[in-house]
């Protein structure tokens, strides 16, 4: 790991899955807690900020039966 890190290295992540037993609830959590805007299919893109990767990381919410 570099002793000066890059101060653009935000955001690194690009993608991701979050898997929950009541994706309507957990769409509601992150709604309020990251201020994201999440569509009813449970879809989401993030702005990339600043230094993030153009476009902006994205995920989405989905039903599995186990968080």
């Amino acid at each position: 790991m570099s002793e000066n890190p890059s101060p653009d290295w935000a955001r690194p992540v690009v993608h991701w899955v979050i898997h929950a037993v009541d994706p309507t609830a957990q769409r509601a959590f992150y709604e309020a807690l990251f201020n994201w805007d999440i569509a009813a299919d449970g879809l989401m893109s993030i702005e990339a900020g600043f230094g993030g990767p153009e476009p902006g990381p994205a995920g989405h919410i989905e039903q599995a039966e186990t968080p």
